[in-house]
């Protein structure tokens, strides 16, 4: 298992008119999270695609427990919980400024 640590500032555009982050911004982050851990590991996107390998997304599973909040500041846990084959799995953890868990979530790729 290899987790990874990246932190993000809500920013106004990914609120909605109740000030609350959309539900649809989190793939957006963990994207962040799953880009910034292979680069930890001596790895890049670019990299991959470069050499004929895409990981398409096949599935996608969140479970909102808090919602969050214009310009809190978030800290992203990136895990990727088995060891790579033809497929990556990665958790994802958010928490907020106080250290409470607000998204607990799973993304599912395959090598291509």
């Amino acid at each position: 298992m290899v987790e990874s640590i990246t932190q993000i500032r809500v920013r106004y555009a990914e609120t909605d008119q109740m000030g609350y982050v959309h539900h649809g911004i989190y793939p957006q982050y963990y994207e962040i999270g799953r880009t910034e851990q292979l680069r930890s590991r001596g790895f890049s996107y670019k990299e991959l695609e470069n050499k004929g390998i895409i990981l398409p997304v096949h599935s996608l599973s969140i479970i909102y427990h808090k919602p969050v909040q214009y310009d809190e500041l978030l800290t992203l846990k990136t895990i990727l919980s088995a060891k790579p084959s033809v497929k990556l799995i990665f958790d994802y953890e958010i928490y907020n400024e106080n250290a409470e868990l607000l998204k607990l979530s799973q993304f599912g790729t395959y090598f291509c």
